[in-house]
């Protein structure tokens, strides 16, 4: 079993004593961890290792509580029935989950599945609606857009239509939201009406921005841990 195995294992069953702790190889900073629940786990985890991620699905028996980096719901994951039991479950553990310093990443979902995410806190509130098509335009710098050009994306089907509580909001097409993000205890939630994890190969551009978004969840990660308090783009007193 490899090292990143290892100690994937060593989270899942809380054990302490692992000889593939950080401790050893002090992969800890460099190799950020990401918490995958998505309908192709295929092609999001591989979207997530080719940015340096070590995947592992999300444990979907039991709260995310001490779980370290990134949890990724991934494009049409509330489309399925492990979802909504899990939502139904654990909805509050994930946002104790950002509290304590997690980030939190929600993909393209359809409003027929899920007009609001479930975890939000009340401070936050996000609802999808049809949007009118358009490229998307970056709203204000976030480590998440480092690579980004000005004008970006189309969004993949239906966008936010309302929010609030979002100081953060990154990119919008129109009025309507793209991206956002706020901040949460110590930590962050993003939404994205974007399938940031699909197969490559059907556009190339749009594939490279999505390597490039991927590179950049991987630096937001790890600097979670591994960088100075002045780091800009952190949330204020966070971390």
């Amino acid at each position: 079993m490899s090292t990143t195995s290892n100690r994937i294992l060593c989270l899942l069953l809380g054990i302490s004593g692992c000889t593939a702790s950080a401790h050893e190889d002090d992969l800890s900073a460099q190799e950020p961890y990401a918490w995958v629940l998505t309908p192709d786990p295929g092609a999001t985890g591989e979207w997530l290792e080719r940015a340096g991620f070590a995947v592992a699905p999300l444990p979907l028996d039991r709260p995310p509580l001490g779980l370290p980096g990134v949890i990724v719901l991934g494009a049409e994951a509330s489309d399925m029935p492990e979802y909504q039991r899990y939502m139904q479950a654990h909805a509050a553990g994930l946002s104790g989950f950002v509290e304590r310093g997690g980030l939190l990443l929600q993909l393209a979902q359809s409003a027929e599945a899920e007009p609001a995410p479930p975890f939000l806190p009340a401070t936050l509130m996000a609802r999808r609606g049809p949007g009118d098509p358009g490229r998307a335009r970056t709203r204000v710098d976030h480590p998440l857009l480092a690579e980004w050009p000005s004008a970006a994306w189309d969004a993949d089907g239906d966008v936010f239509v309302a929010h609030a509580g979002f100081a953060g909001m990154v990119a919008e097409v129109d009025a309507d939201a793209v991206l956002l993000a706020a901040c949460h205890g110590r930590g962050e939630i993003v939404l994205a009406a974007l399938a940031l994890d699909r197969p490559r190969g059907e556009d190339p551009e749009r594939d490279a921005l999505a390597e490039d978004f991927a590179a950049d969840l991987a630096r937001h990660v790890a600097c979670a841990g591994a960088c100075a308090a002045s780091e800009p783009f952190r949330c204020p007193g966070s971390w």
